[in-house]
């Protein structure tokens, strides 16, 4: 029993370390996303 809630604090400290990378690289992709969206309209009038 002990193991197992070990097991479960480990992991959930790890999730809980990962989900602010995540969000941050989602963000990151979101806005290379709106960039690249007002770049198009740009490119094609040059």
């Amino acid at each position: 029993m002990v193991e197992f809630l070990s097991v479960t604090t480990v992991t959930g400290v790890r999730v809980g370390r990962l989900l602010p990378a995540v969000q941050a690289v989602r963000e990151a992709t979101r806005r290379m996303s709106c960039r690249d969206i007002f770049k198009q309209p740009a490119n094609a009038t040059s």
